[in-house]
């Protein structure tokens, strides 16, 4: 009779271990089902970029303690590189060059349990272009000779399209800073002689090269007068 009593106890006992193994690993794929997926935010304005400007990425991730690690292309990114900041969850590119080009992922690594890791997130690509844009000076009717009076509208061009700032230089001093992309003069006078380039700004950073340059000549009025009275036949400007 004891043994049987002695099975039935066992088999009672092992029963209960079974049943809380079971809730155990139930409990443990739970936890792992429950791990949060981390998204990569773009928390700069621009995705694509030009030489010099910055990128910063933020790593989204809900709960828990962790420690980030970011990707590049599948490889990996650390303070290492001295063009790269790390901080909690960002990385920011200080002055962006065409290397830095890719595909940015995250993932986060438990701080209290070394065997606890997120899913990597979906990538993020960022554009860095090779060289810096080249804008193009032009004048309304190509006229670069003009009369006191008259006016004239200079247009910097370029190939790209963004919320530009458009910087006007003068005989290489400082004119103007706008959103306008035509420079606009409507009554010109001999202190608008010169050389006209233009740059891009974006932020604060200069996107692009100098512009070509385009020389004004203003005639004075000893040369305006004649042109009010005779009109130009006859007259050699």
């Amino acid at each position: 009779m004891w043994v049987s009593n002695l099975i039935f106890f066992i088999f009672c006992r092992l029963n209960t271990f079974v049943s809380f193994c079971s809730d155990l690993c139930a409990g443990c794929a739970g936890q792992e089902e429950a791990l949060p997926v981390p998204r990569v935010h773009l928390e700069s304005q621009w995705s694509e970029v030009f030489p010099s400007e910055q990128v910063k990425l933020q790593c989204d991730i809900n709960g828990g303690d962790w420690t980030i690690a970011w990707y590049r292309d599948e490889q990996s990114v650390t303070s290492a590189d001295a063009s790269v900041i790390l901080e909690s969850r960002s990385l920011t590119l200080l002055s962006a060059s065409q290397s830095q080009s890719g595909k940015y992922s995250c993932e986060g690594l438990s701080k209290t349990n070394a065997s606890v890791s997120t899913t990597r997130s979906p990538a993020t690509q960022i554009t860095v272009h090779g060289e810096k844009l080249k804008p193009k000076l032009s004048i309304a009717g190509n006229l670069q000779s003009i009369f006191v009076g008259e006016s004239f509208a200079i247009s910097c061009s370029i190939s790209a399209s963004s919320s530009w700032e458009y910087v006007w230089y003068l005989n290489d001093n400082l004119k103007v800073k706008s959103s306008d992309n035509v420079y606009t003069v409507a009554s010109a006078e001999e202190a608008h002689n010169g050389n006209y380039y233009c740059r891009v700004r974006r932020g604060l950073v200069t996107v692009s090269s100098d512009s070509n340059t385009i020389n004004v000549k203003v005639a004075g009025m000893f040369c305006f007068l004649p042109y009010l009275l005779f009109g130009t036949q006859g007259w050699d400007f």
